[in-house]
């Protein structure tokens, strides 16, 4: 059985088997996805609908 060594900072370096650092990775890609991808087109896409809606009610809404 091969081992992967990971250094995980000041704790104690810790040995991986094949399985645990394919699954690592893994975790890590989709976390990558979610904080560079789904995060923040959520966030602008919900800054737009804030702008839209101060938007209507500052200058739609308070002309007519």
């Amino acid at each position: 059985m091969d081992e992967t060594l990971k250094n995980s900072g000041n704790a104690q370096i810790v040995a991986l088997t094949d399985q645990q650092a394919d699954d690592l990775t893994a975790l890590r890609h989709n976390s990558d996805i979610f904080l560079y991808g789904v995060f923040p087109v959520t966030a602008s896409l919900l800054l737009l609908i804030w702008f839209v809606r101060w938007f209507y009610h500052t200058f739609i809404e308070g002309g007519l």
